[in-house]
C-alpha cells in the first residue's frame, strides 16, 4: 500500500512542484507586498463570485423547472451581486472585514473576561480565561485602531507559513523526482543484468 502511494507521489511530482512553488510565490508576495496582495485577493474573490454566479444563474435559464431552481436563481444573484461589491469597492471591503475581526476579538474579550469573573480567581481556569479576555480585548482595540497595520502584520505571519509550506512541497517534489527517475531505470537495469547473464557460458559441475 505504501509502495503504491509513494509511486504515485513519484509519477506526480511535478504537480507538487508546481504547488511549492504557487505557495512560495504567494508567500513572497505578501510577505514584501501585504496591502497590494489584499487588493488582488479580494479582486480574485470577486472575479471567481462573478463567475461562480454567472454559471448558477445560467444554469436556470434554460432547461426544464426543477426543484430549488428559484434557490440556484437567488444565490447566483447574491453571488453576483456581492462580486461586484468586491469589485468595485476592494478597500472598503478590505477595511471592513479587518473592523469586523477586531470587534469579535474584543466580543470573546467580554464574554471570556465574564466568564473568567462567575468562575472566580481562586480557580485557574477562571484566571486563565480572564488573561484570554484582556489579550482579545487589547488586539482587538489595536486592530479597530491601526487597521492597516494590522492586515499588514496578519497576511505578513500567514505568508511566512506559505513560504514554509513551498519550501516543504518544492523539496519533497525535487526528492520524488530523483527516485522516480531511479525507479524508471531499476527495469532497464535489471533487463542488462538478464541479458548478461543469458549471453555467459553455462558449466555444469
Amino acid at each position: 500500500m505504501q509502495s503504491m502511494i509513494f509511486t504515485l507521489l513519484a509519477s506526480t511530482w511535478w504537480l507538487i512542484l508546481i504547488r511549492g512553488l504557487a505557495f512560495l510565490a504567494f508567500g513572497l508576495l505578501a510577505f514584501t507586498t501585504p496591502l497590494l496582495t489584499i487588493g488582488f485577493l479580494i479582486t480574485y474573490w470577486a472575479i471567481y463570485l462573478l463567475f461562480d454566479g454567472g454559471i448558477s444563474l445560467a444554469s436556470t435559464l434554460s432547461g426544464k423547472p426543477s426543484p430549488g431552481r428559484g434557490i440556484t436563481k437567488g444565490t447566483g444573484i447574491l453571488s453576483i451581486g456581492i462580486g461586484l461589491l468586491f469589485l468595485l469597492n476592494p478597500q472598503l471591503i478590505a477595511q471592513f472585514i479587518i473592523m469586523m475581526l477586531g470587534w469579535i476579538l474584543i466580543f470573546k474579550g467580554f464574554v471570556f473576561g465574564s466568564i473568567g469573573l462567575n468562575i472566580g480567581f481562586k480557580n485557574r481556569g477562571g484566571l486563565f480565561l480572564f488573561f484570554a479576555a484582556i489579550a482579545s480585548f487589547f488586539f482587538g482595540y489595536w486592530i479597530i485602531s491601526h487597521p492597516a497595520a494590522a492586515a499588514a502584520t496578519m497576511l505578513r505571519l500567514f505568508s511566512i507559513f506559505a513560504i514554509i509550506i513551498g519550501f516543504s512541497l518544492t523539496a519533497l517534489a525535487l526528492n520524488l523526482r530523483k527516485q522516480f527517475k531511479q525507479l524508471k531505470e531499476m527495469p532497464q537495469n535489471m533487463g542488462e543484468k538478464e541479458k548478461r547473464f543469458d549471453n555467459e557460458p553455462f558449466i555444469d559441475v
